[in-house]
């Protein structure tokens, strides 16, 4: 009986060295903004082009927590951010984002 034991742990041992395991990462091309917060038609200046109104110029949608959320796809690499709430700035950051990843911003 011992025998059998051993002999069927062998076994087990012999057919776990065998397998292989493989992982695949992918990356995104593109680099995400996320203004979270309930938008009230703030206006979004990425560097020095046009400004974008959020809530209107933007699809906002439910995070899971039930924030409300607008998410942009920008260019990778360095870019100045700022919010703007009836004319004064309310939000001013200097971001890098890199692709695949997605940088927040809370209103």
């Amino acid at each position: 009986m011992r025998k059998n034991i051993l002999y069927f742990m062998s076994c087990l041992l012999v057919a776990s060295c065998g397998g292989k395991n493989f992982t695949v990462n992918q990356v995104e091309n593109h680099a995400y903004l996320l203004i979270k917060g309930e938008s009230k038609k703030e206006q979004l200046i990425i560097d020095s082009n046009s400004p974008i109104i959020l809530g209107v110029d933007t699809k906002e949608y439910k995070l899971d927590d039930g924030i409300k959320a607008s998410k942009l796809q920008i260019e990778e690499g360095t870019h100045t951010i700022k919010v703007l709430r009836n004319g004064n700035i309310i939000i001013q950051r200097n971001i890098y984002v890199t692709p695949g990843n997605t940088f927040e911003v809370n209103l």
